[in-house]
């Protein structure tokens, strides 16, 4: 299975303290892509992550942002792994049906 970040948007505040144009959540979707004996399937989950405070010492003007740095954001919070898993489990889920056995009695 592969994925891929799709960033849909950034919002922002004029002001935050003594900072100015604060990124305060990134709107983005997490695209798994995967296939199983010919059936391919797309999955899209769409996130929002809202930030915290960012210290002025590594803080980085809204128009030097690039979309790799915003997606470091992403990867790097402390519950990405999280939602990868869950995007990857609905994407598994929809190429590897739960198959069941036995009898309705």
């Amino acid at each position: 299975m592969d994925y891929n970040l799709i960033i849909d948007g950034l919002t922002k505040v004029a002001t935050s303290g003594s900072l100015s144009d604060v990124v305060t959540s990134i709107d983005y979707r997490i695209s798994c892509t995967g296939s199983n004996e010919g059936i391919s399937s797309i999955y899209f989950l769409p996130e929002v992550d809202r930030l915290g405070t960012v210290p002025s010492s590594s803080f980085i003007v809204y128009n030097d942002l690039t979309e790799d740095i915003v997606k470091s954001w992403i990867t790097g919070s402390s519950d990405w792994s999280t939602k990868l898993s869950n995007a990857e489990a609905q994407m598994s889920s929809s190429i590897w049906p739960e198959v069941t056995t036995g009898l309705p009695w």
